[in-house]
């Protein structure tokens, strides 16, 4: 293409890649014979770092080599001849400075960052706060602060085709080395293959594993994070992404809470049971109701089937269009929650929903047991303390409800055995997605 020796032949090439954006800002600076061309994007970069740390300590230096040793002398600074380079650094919120055979790259990145917040998905009573944020060093600074050993290992990462900066953490004594160098052979595809945003990344490291249920945990609480190292695992933290990747994760990652670490171990294990069983109640009740109503009623006492009886006498439907009708009602609402304004978004959809079902069973459309049955499947799906498996145990229970209008009782049974046969067959990199309890047996990196 041309000679990389000469350096403003390479600031030409570059400005004519860019030539499109009106946020490109090249200039020359000329004092006591010599002469600097440097380039930088606007949006990006801090005006007064450029001023005070690249453009005043110019008139203050005698000769180019003297301004030269001053540059690379400065912290995240980088000399490059390699126009690929050049221009993915200053894409990045550098300041390219072009010599006459040198071009150094001076970071100069204006990040603008929501300061530290409270953590907004994953809430606890006892325990920090603080959340991860947009910026890599901030992230890495939350979990510095927490993680003192020195078998702490942070390595740097460039991901997909936009060379998107990301840091790949794990404790050398604990983690297993097999699944770091599959990540690593999965990262690396990225680089070939992945040019989407970030938020959809751990999608792509997850597509081999399962389409439903997630393998990858996402996490915003920096204590979650220190808790997955302790235990072995691998995190990526991703610069414009306040959440980090924690892998490998089993079914058991995503129904803990850190509220079971914080609180007693008797306490922490009550709650643990009872999200294990809103599960069973989210995943089977809907088809369990379908299933004795329709095919085998003789299961309730005789009160309690008179009861339903008479409840439903006036219900012009069958029991599985009663209860599809409530459940795409009571999907409606949750989406609506999670749109409205933070201000009027819980009261809306609990009175609207209590004025729904108050007004579609005294209508007739559906019995009062239904009420009953979609307010206990939609209250057991909340317990849940991770989102991602949240929406999993929700899709879930539509396929066994399906199975119990056809087959009844039996077609609860089975797809629940089908369930529990295709997790126990899923692995996260490697690692059984039912590992739930079983002693961890890691070969440490530090002895490969």
């Amino acid at each position: 293409m041309f000679n990389t020796n000469d350096s403003y032949k390479i600031a030409e090439w570059i400005k004519e890649q860019l030539q499109n954006s009106f946020d490109i800002e090249f200039r020359d600076l000329q004092y006591n014979g010599m002469l600097i061309h440097f380039m930088y994007i606007t949006s990006v970069c801090d005006i007064k770092i450029i001023q005070k740390n690249i453009i005043l300590p110019f008139f203050e230096m005698k000769n180019l080599a003297e301004y030269r040793n001053y540059l690379i002398s400065y912290p995240n600074s980088l000399e490059s001849k390699e126009p690929p380079l050049v221009l993915n650094r200053i894409l990045h919120g550098s300041v390219a400075v072009f010599l006459e055979n040198n071009i150094l790259m001076f970071d100069a990145k204006d990040f603008l960052e929501s300061p530290i917040a409270e953590s907004m998905i994953e809430t606890v009573i006892q325990g920090p706060k603080d959340a991860f944020r947009e910026k890599l060093d901030t992230n890495m600074n939350l979990i510095r602060q927490r993680y003192h050993r020195k078998t702490l290992k942070i390595e740097s990462q460039v991901l997909g085709m936009g060379k998107i900066p990301a840091a790949l953490l794990y404790d050398q004594s604990l983690a297993d080395y097999k699944i770091l160098e599959q990540l690593k052979n999965r990262l690396e595809k990225l680089k070939e293959e992945y040019d989407k945003s970030i938020p959809q990344l751990h999608k792509f490291l997850m597509r081999e594993d399962s389409p439903v249920f997630p393998t990858i945990l996402l996490t915003d609480r920096p204590d979650r994070v220190i808790n997955a190292i302790y235990e072995g695992k691998i995190i990526l933290v991703v610069e414009g992404f306040p959440f980090a990747m924690v892998l490998p994760s089993v079914f058991f990652d995503f129904i803990s809470s850190m509220e079971d670490v914080y609180q007693v171990p008797v306490v922490g294990r009550f709650l643990t049971i009872l999200r294990y069983f809103a599960i069973f109640i989210t995943i089977s009740l809907p088809g369990l109701y379908v299933g004795i109503t329709s095919y085998n009623p003789e299961l309730f006492r005789f009160q309690l089937a008179i009861s339903i009886s008479g409840n439903r006498v006036t219900v012009p439907y069958p029991s599985f269009v009663e209860i599809i009708m409530m459940l795409v009602m009571t999907e409606l609402l949750n989406e609506a929650s999670s749109r409205l304004p933070k201000v009027v978004g819980p009261a809306a959809t609990t009175v609207g929903g209590l004025i729904i079902g108050q007004a579609a069973a005294e209508a007739g459309i559906i019995s009062n047991i239904m009420v009953i049955i979609v307010s206990a499947v939609a209250i057991s799906n909340f317990i849940l303390p991770v989102l991602s498996m949240n929406f999993a145990i929700r899709l879930m229970k539509y396929p066994i409800l399906i199975l119990s209008i056809f087959f009844g009782l039996n077609g609860v049974v089975v797809g629940i055995i089908a369930l529990i046969f295709y997790l126990s067959g899923m692995r996260s990199f490697g690692k059984p997605y039912l590992q739930l309890f079983s002693k961890k047996v890691y070969k440490p990196i530090s002895n490969k």
